[in-house]
């Protein structure tokens, strides 16, 4: 009895860890995904390396999206910098959730590009490909 008690426990345990780790159903294969701009030269070279992924639909209106992909850059050092992605609520503007932050260092450019390419590698598909 003791023993059926202590797996029906460890079982419990599991199944709550494993919730709690599952992703936002926002967030999943092929829902529409709108990049909240970060300036014109580098929102369409963000667009077409997520299009390249392929994990989601980019479209180019907010009101048709399952959610908002932001990322948040600032210049941490010379030619470096440093900031971290939030996803966003298109209807309601909820942050549900968002990434480590990240930096470009060690990296052969420090544009905004750079980061958000390293976001996505980093941060996002790690979390979503798991």
């Amino acid at each position: 009895m003791k023993n059926k008690l202590n797996f029906i426990i460890i079982l419990l345990t599991v199944l709550t860890n494993f919730a709690s780790a599952q992703i936002d159903s926002r967030l999943v294969k092929n829902n529409k995904v709108y990049l909240h701009p970060l300036d014109k030269r580098n929102t369409e070279k963000i667009k077409n390396h997520v299009k390249a992924w392929g994990y989601w639909q980019v479209v180019d209106n907010r009101n048709e999206a399952d959610f908002v992909l932001k990322f948040n850059c600032e210049s941490a050092l010379v030619g470096d910098k440093t900031g971290y992605a939030e996803f966003i609520d298109p209807k309601t503007n909820e942050i549900f959730e968002t990434t480590e932050p990240c930096n470009t260092v060690f990296t052969l450019s420090g544009s905004k590009y750079s980061l958000a390419k390293k976001l996505i590698r980093k941060r996002i598909k790690p979390q979503l490909e798991s």
